[in-house]
């Protein structure tokens, strides 16, 4: 626990560096709620005039929380790579959008349909995976409910998730033809 305290410390730390948030000042309590309910993880934090935001790197969340504010004329970009981090590297927009455009599953690893399925299924069982522009999905019950998925995060409202949903739909047919032939 004290690697976390350190970790908040050090964010706070910085925020007063850097004289940012200069309004919406409680931001950083969610940013810490946020480090709370993701552990030990990579994200982007962005510091601003009127508040921040934070994302959990490659876990679907959606990248616009983040790239909606990052050219504010004041916002300030932050990689906080784990618990461990007492500083912070600073990221242009072009490195953030990359970071935050990363897939949450690496499909080249997944080898069995089981073990996409118990992944993809871990990843939306977060509600802030299924929340896109004030709508929430409903909660998935298995792969005959992931094209339902893929379409309601089309549109721009999810780019990562969409993706995510075509290459994990893609690869679940490909690995149950393997199954069935032996390929």
């Amino acid at each position: 626990m004290s690697t976390l305290n350190n970790l908040i410390q050090s964010m706070k730390n910085q925020a007063n560096a850097v004289n940012l948030p200069r309004l919406h000042k409680d931001d950083l309590k969610c940013d810490f709620d946020i480090i709370r309910k993701y552990g030990n993880c990579r994200y982007i934090w962005l510091l601003r005039d009127s508040g921040t935001a934070i994302v959990p790197l490659k876990r679907g969340i959606n990248p616009l929380y983040i790239l909606n504010y990052i050219d504010d004329k004041n916002a300030r970009c932050f990689l906080i790579d784990g618990f461990e981090e007492t500083t912070f590297k600073e990221l242009k927009r072009d490195k953030a959008d990359a970071m935050l455009n990363e897939l949450p599953i690496d499909f080249s690893l997944i080898t069995d349909s089981q073990q996409l399925i118990d992944q993809l299924m871990t990843l939306l069982d977060d509600d802030n995976v299924r929340c896109c522009a004030f709508q929430v999905a409903d909660k998935c019950s298995g792969p005959a409910s992931w094209e339902r998925l893929q379409r309601f995060y089309e549109g721009g409202k999810n780019a990562v998730m969409e993706l995510t949903m075509k290459r994990a739909r893609k690869k679940l047919v490909s690995l149950s033809r393997e199954s069935v032939y032996g390929a």
